[in-house]
């Protein structure tokens, strides 16, 4: 029944933006994705630029992963986000 297709999906957790291309698939043409995460990343460029605080550095910054559990699975899908190889060693485990 075309009448209860969604016109709109809201990808509302971080994790989602990686099965983005997946969920379009699947969701077919004619359905709205919203990036909640993508949305906010631009705003808080916006709002960087707006008010000066952005990065004004040449050169590159450092990266610091820390985890809760799980350095493995983090290394793993904070590869797969960030679109580079990550090894556990790479993540430190924190207790909050």
């Amino acid at each position: 029944d075309e009448a209860a297709r969604p016109q709109v999906l809201i990808l509302g957790c971080t994790h989602f933006p990686i099965l983005r291309d997946v969920i379009k698939d699947v969701a077919g043409d004619g359905i709205t994705i919203v990036d909640s995460a993508g949305t906010t990343a631009e705003q808080v460029a916006e709002f960087l630029d707006a008010n000066a605080l952005g990065n004004q550095r040449q050169e590159g910054g450092s990266m610091r992963l820390l985890a809760t559990d799980g350095a493995r699975r983090f290394a793993r899908v904070g590869g797969d986000f960030l679109d580079m190889p990550l090894s556990p060693d790479d993540v430190e485990l924190i207790d909050l």
